[in-house]
């Protein structure tokens, strides 16, 4: 009898221990299986928020800026600056620039504010799901005071993932300075700040891509009867001359590590007669685009 009650507690034993086994070894299993779900969605999310670019590709580079920019000439080819550096390299410039606009901004100048280099840059380092991203500049557009072609401009500006883009440049400071914007101040009414404030925005938001700063560039006035008047070397307006738009331009951009091109001097006053046409001294003719084209594909290498 004895053997049997000892034969038996063995047997319960050895049942005992097989089953407490076979759980063990399902535990495993399972948090190993648990562990691998983890880790492989863990590589999906990564994927999903990185997003490498192809060495190999065209680089794209976005053209902020005034009417220096924004002019794509009198005919149905555009020869905007833009247009002219992508004919000549190997990479893709989008003409992102509004003639008429500053980097700053003023209180009485409501719809083309919202075209302002800081109101652009605003809705650039928004989110894609703020439902009021390009709202501001949307309402602009629809009052019905811009040229048409900003239409077709800013749809083809909230088209860009600007994750995808290599390098920004800004080309601001000939209207800032006409239209008696401050060169110096605490607030988006000065350029000095609005410039600053654009690139740190930027820099923030994209710290991947490449900013660069590109200065106003040389103009002139002329008389009634088409003579010369004066030019931005000798203009001032509320005791600044254009010049010292440019030298703040290069400041901030260092101030910020930002490369900085200086394009003033390169159309001036002992070519300006090959490179502006007779009637319009402000704006480079085709010749003249082409050829601040040409000076910028080589400071931009």
């Amino acid at each position: 009898m004895k053997k049997k009650i000892m034969l038996a507690i063995l047997s319960l034993i050895v049942l005992c221990g097989v089953a407490l086994i076979y759980l063990y070894k399902s535990n495993a299993g399972i948090a190993v299986k648990d562990n691998v779900i983890d880790i492989q969605k863990e590589k999906v999310d990564v994927k999903q928020v990185t997003k490498e670019k192809d060495s190999n590709r065209p680089k794209v580079i976005v053209n902020f800026g005034d009417s220096i920019f924004g002019n794509t000439g009198e005919t149905s080819e555009d020869t905007s600056i833009s247009a002219e550096l992508t004919k000549i390299t190997p990479n893709k410039y989008i003409n992102a620039a509004f003639g008429n606009t500053m980097a700053s901004t003023r209180q009485d100048y409501m719809y083309w504010d919202s075209l302002s280099l800081v109101s652009l840059v605003n809705e650039v380092v928004k989110d894609d799901s703020d439902i009021s991203k390009w709202n501001t500049q949307d309402a602009s557009i629809s009052a019905g005071v811009f040229p048409d072609k900003f239409a077709d401009q800013l749809d083809k500006i909230k088209k860009i993932d600007f994750f995808d883009v290599d390098e920004i440049t800004i080309g601001f400071g000939t209207n800032d300075f006409t239209k008696e914007a401050s060169l110096f101040g605490t607030d988006v009414h000065s350029y000095s700040y609005a410039l600053d404030n654009s690139i740190k925005k930027l820099k923030k938001e994209y710290p991947d891509i490449k900013i660069t700063v590109i200065s106003p560039a040389y103009r002139y006035w002329k008389n009634p009867d088409g003579t010369f008047l004066e030019d931005s070397n000798t203009r001032e307006v509320n005791g600044y001359k254009l010049t010292d738009f440019v030298e703040e331009s290069k400041k901030i951009a260092k101030e910020n590590d930002v490369t900085f091109i200086n394009n003033y001097d390169v159309i001036n006053f002992d070519n300006k007669e090959q490179y502006f046409d007779e009637f319009d001294s402000t704006h480079q003719n085709v010749e003249g685009r082409r050829f601040l084209a040409k000076y910028l594909a080589e400071q931009m290498k």
